[in-house]
């Protein structure tokens, strides 16, 4: 990938958006990588990562920073 800033290397919901559960999916992706368990997907040295989702209409609002660094 090789980019500054990676944006959505899992591709995200681009064939189907489940409002339900949208939010989780992104933050599932988001843990994945700063696990280091993103397979094919993964961006190297990953230690932050940030999703958000916003459904329906404002009804379903997720912002989820995680990180690598253990308290």
């Amino acid at each position: 990938m090789g980019a500054l800033l990676s944006v959505n290397p899992s591709g995200g919901t681009l064939c189907s958006n489940p409002i339900g559960v949208t939010g989780l999916v992104r933050v599932a992706d988001a843990a994945l990588q700063v696990m280091g368990k993103a397979g094919e997907g993964q961006v190297a040295g990953v230690q932050n990562a940030l999703s958000t989702a916003i459904g329906g209409s404002v009804q379903f609002v997720n912002c989820t920073i995680l990180g690598a660094d253990y308290v």
